[in-house]
């Protein structure tokens, strides 16, 4: 949806479908689109919404998640959930790029109950094309410019930025005046420096490619390098739990995890994946005993990584409580029109 032949497609598209169905635009009662109003998608539904002269419902990222997986699971129309949505980015209700929640409630409505710790990305999407700057970011919320060179990683820090000293000089000019900068609580973005930070992967080329070399590399620690996972600490704010990602950084700082031969850096790299998931898991269950809530589900294109959604999945399943993953509807964003077409059929049932 970049350009202007991949948007005059989706309208053709939607036209051909529409016909194919022997349904037409005079049987629509409402059009669903993703709350970021910059999306050329929602643009689009826009349009039709004003042409047919029908509601717009715009509808969160991660909220949708949260439906598809429901649908998926074929939960009632009014019985509450608890998902783990977890992906690379999703514009949030507040203006922030989420992609690291725990969401609670049913189709309708859902209440944010967690959330990654929010960490600034300078440069924006830049930060996404090179890990290092996110990297670089998190390692500002506990050490000094000097410092971060100073950590020995599997390859020089400096090597990873494309414009060496320059780029590390704007980079920290920036996250010296964070306030204009874009903030994420994505899990997707705290994978990528992770990967960076072991030397597995300095810059991304396609869609997920750090997170994906990441999972590969911790699959392969030799059997018996074990290292127990480390206990990330969750601060409460406002009622909302905020899982602090850096200090899983610092620990592995400290334990000198970056610079360790291969097999122990594997090591590290597994006790970090494992490290999260319980870490989500713990919020989710934490969730549920709060509200009552007995469904939990995961959803979002972390999901994909199976280190994180099998260690998720056992330990929300130790403690009796219902696992919804899915089945049928993809769960990264091919999901999440799905998802969207479940929240917008909802309160359009409710309305009646």
């Amino acid at each position: 949806m970049t350009n202007l032949e991949t948007y005059d497609f989706l309208n053709d598209a939607l036209t051909h479908l529409l016909k194919l169905l022997g349904t037409g635009k005079d049987t629509i009662t409402s059009l669903a689109c993703d709350l970021h109003p910059a999306f050329h998608s929602s643009r689009l539904a826009k349009e039709w919404a004003s042409e047919l002269d029908l509601p717009l419902v715009p509808i969160q990222h991660h909220h949708a998640h949260h439906a598809a997986v429901l649908a998926d699971n074929r939960v009632q129309l009014d019985e509450p959930a608890i998902s783990i949505t977890i992906d690379g980015v999703g514009y949030g209700s507040d203006g922030m790029l989420w992609g690291g929640e725990i969401l609670a409630g049913a189709y309708d409505i859902v209440e944010r109950k967690g959330h990654l710790q929010p960490i600034p990305m300078p440069g924006g999407d830049l930060a996404v094309k090179y890990p290092a700057r996110m990297l670089m970011s998190i390692f500002s919320t506990f050490l000094s410019p000097e410092e971060i060179c100073a950590v020995p990683l599997a390859r020089p820090f400096l090597k990873m930025l494309p414009k060496r000293e320059t780029e590390l000089a704007v980079i920290s000019r920036q996250l010296n005046h964070p306030k204009n900068m874009p903030y994420t609580t994505s899990l997707g973005r705290v994978l990528d420096a992770l990967a960076i930070s072991f030397g597995v992967c300095i810059r991304r080329t396609y869609d997920g490619e750090p997170a994906m070399r990441f999972e590969s590399f911790a699959n392969n620690a030799p059997i018996g390098n074990y290292i127990p996972p480390f206990e990330i600490p969750v601060k409460i704010h406002d009622n909302i739990q905020e899982l602090t990602t850096p200090a899983l950084f610092q620990w592995l700082v400290e334990q000198k995890a970056f610079s360790a031969r291969r097999a122990t850096r594997q090591a590290f790299a597994y006790a970090c994946h494992v490290s999260i998931s319980r870490a989500l898991a713990k919020m989710a269950l934490a969730t549920s005993a709060a509200t009552g809530v007995k469904k939990i589900g995961l959803t979002g294109g972390v999901t994909l990584n199976h280190i994180i959604s099998s260690e998720i999945k056992r330990v929300v399943r130790k403690e009796g409580v219902e696992f919804l993953e899915h089945m049928r509807v993809p769960p990264g964003d091919a999901g999440i029109s799905f998802g969207q077409c479940a929240v917008a059929a909802s309160l359009a049932l409710h309305d009646k």
